[in-house]
């Protein structure tokens, strides 16, 4: 939309930043349209906000942050797009194939560490299938290799730092206190052949008593609760009663319930028979409800955020 923009990494991530900025200039991006500014979110990442000079923010984290974000932003006349947290569910219903299911329960909740925004919270799964679905993707936790994310066979790298690791570990252990079994993982991992790094063993986590405020909160790592639902509409339930509304997933064969469920589910991204993880570039992307705010990222509909729209009248003697 022809905007220069400023991009303000977390500070856990600036090389990976700084190596997606080396592409874009080999790309032939001219100078000026980009700038990529480090440093702390506190300092750095309040003064741009508050920043005259700056005409609207896009924001990608944490709905305490976001919130803030947004509040700074009225405050100033500046126009604000947050996609923020997210306590993903996916419901397996009986008639489900609970082997492709458990599969992609697995791969939304593990892959990337469980660090994706859209990774897999929560599997509420119909009493029938409900063990059957337990007993796979514990076994597909377990047999998972960590180690170093840039070799072929590594299956589960570290988390992004050891503050990371440990919110992920005390909130693992709050929920073993508040009554919930932790059956499959729920420790750094010990073993010898790993790299240098905050690896945590993907975990799976079940019997999470309904009044668990736990339950509703974002757990960013390689962590899958998993609960037993009676049918999709006690599923249903338990998914509005959250505060998030970014990705949620189906896994069913019938269209009715497929039909009931994006009906009836407060969400940006749905994914049927899919795991949460998927992103389509050309689709918008955005959370509901806590999860987001403003226009959409992805997709067509990003243009929105970038452009002004600008109505001329034109009288012709």
């Amino acid at each position: 939309a022809g905007n220069c923009m400023i991009w303000k990494p977390s500070p856990d991530t600036p090389f990976t930043g700084a190596l997606i900025l080396e592409c874009l200039i080999e790309a032939g991006l001219p100078p000026g349209v980009l700038s990529y500014l480090t440093g702390t979110s506190s300092e750095v990442g309040e003064a741009l906000v508050r920043h005259p000079g700056i005409h609207a923010i896009t924001f990608t984290g944490s709905t305490a942050v976001g919130r803030a974000i947004e509040l700074a932003g009225a405050q100033s006349g500046k126009r604000v797009q947050a996609e923020m947290g997210g306590v993903n569910p996916l419901v397996v219903l009986a008639d489900a194939d609970v082997a492709v299911a458990a599969a992609a329960a697995a791969e939304g909740a593990f892959g990337s560490t469980g660090q994706k925004c859209t990774a897999t919270r929560r599997a509420l799964v119909e009493s029938s299938v409900y063990d059957e679905f337990v007993e796979i993707v514990c076994a597909s936790a377990a047999s998972r290799r960590l180690g170093d994310a840039q070799e072929a066979q590594t299956e589960l790298g570290p988390l992004v730092s050891e503050r990371a690791r440990a919110l992920v570990a005390q909130q693992v252990r709050e929920l073993a206190a508040a009554g919930a079994r932790v059956v499959c993982g729920g420790a750094e991992s010990p073993q010898p052949h790993l790299a240098d790094g905050w690896y945590f063993e993907p975990t799976v986590i079940v019997d999470v008593p309904r009044s668990c405020e736990l339950l509703d909160h974002e757990i960013f790592g390689p962590v899958l609760i998993i609960e037993r639902v009676a049918d999709l509409a006690d599923a249903l339930g338990r998914i509005a009663q959250s505060e998030y509304g970014l990705a949620a997933g189906l896994f069913s064969d019938s269209h009715r319930s497929i039909t009931q469920f994006a009906a009836a589910v407060e969400a940006g991204l749905l994914a049927i028979n899919l795991p949460t993880t998927g992103v389509e570039p050309q689709a918008s992307f955005g959370g509901l409800k806590s999860s987001g705010n403003g226009s959409k990222e992805v997709g067509q509909d990003a243009l929105q955020f970038y452009t002004d729209e600008v109505t001329i009248a034109l009288a012709v003697s």
